[in-house]
C-alpha cells in the first residue's frame, strides 16, 4: 500500500459512525468525571485541530494548546481560544485552570520528556483527564495494524518513517501511566471486552 492509499484509508475510517460514538462517549465520560460547572476552566494539552472537547463542549471556557500552530483549521467555537505552547513548558502559572484534558498525546512524547509533560499537566490543573491508547490492545491505533508495537525497531521505524512522518510512538502499558499520574484513578475504554485505550482520572487533589 502506498502512503497516499494509506492516508486515504485511515481518513476514511475517521469517519466511520463507530469511531464517531467513541469520541462522544469519551468526552461524555471526561464530562460526568471532571467537570462540576459550565465555569470550570478548561486546558486542553495538544489539542490538534480541535475535533473532541471543543466539538461537543460550547460552554466552559477552554484553552487550547498544541506545539503546531492550528489556527487556520481550528474548529471556531466562541468559548474556545487557541495558543501554540508546548505540552511540557506549558505558559500558564499553577492551578491556572479547573480541569486539564489530554487525547492520545503522550505516546507522541520522547520518552525522556513524558514526566515533564506529566508534571506540567498536574501542575496548572486540581484535576484531569490524561488518555493514551493501551499497548496490549491487540491492533495498534496508529497504523491500524495487528500488533505492529511488538515488532522490532527497525520495523517500527519504517512505519514511522512510512506512514507517520518519521515520528515514532511509544505506547504505553497501564503501569507506565500510573507512574507518571498517581495520584490518578486508571479507568479502561473497552471494545470487545478489551482494554482499548487507558484514562488516568483525577478528580480531586
Amino acid at each position: 500500500m502506498t502512503a497516499e492509499a494509506y492516508a486515504h484509508a485511515r481518513r476514511w475510517l475517521a469517519s466511520r459512525p463507530f469511531i464517531e460514538k467513541g469520541r462522544r462517549h469519551r468526552y461524555e465520560l471526561f464530562a460526568a468525571k471532571c467537570l462540576n460547572s459550565r465555569e470550570d476552566s478548561v486546558l486542553d494539552v495538544g489539542s490538534g485541530s480541535g475535533t473532541l472537547i471543543e466539538r461537543y463542549n460550547h460552554e466552559n471556557p477552554i484553552t487550547a494548546i498544541d506545539l503546531l500552530d492550528h489556527t487556520a483549521h481550528f474548529v471556531n467555537r466562541p468559548n474556545v481560544r487557541f495558543v501554540q505552547a508546548d505540552a511540557t513548558r506549558i505558559p500558564f502559572p499553577d492551578n491556572s485552570f479547573d480541569v486539564a484534558f489530554s487525547n492520545s498525546v503522550v505516546e507522541h512524547l520522547p520518552l525522556v520528556l513524558r514526566e515533564a509533560y506529566a508534571r506540567e499537566i498536574r501542575r496548572v490543573s486540581s484535576r484531569y483527564f490524561v488518555q493514551t491508547p493501551n499497548r496490549h490492545f491487540p491492533i495498534e491505533p496508529h497504523y491500524w495494524l495487528p500488533l505492529a508495537q511488538y515488532t522490532p525497531k527497525f520495523v517500527q521505524d519504517w512505519l514511522a518513517a512510512r506512514f507517520n512522518d518519521g515520528e515514532e510512538i511509544h505506547l504505553l502499558t497501564a503501569q507506565e501511566l500510573q507512574a507518571l499520574f498517581p495520584d490518578a484513578a486508571i479507568v479502561r475504554e473497552r471494545f470487545l471486552g478489551v482494554a482499548k485505550s487507558l484514562i488516568a482520572i483525577a478528580t480531586t487533589r
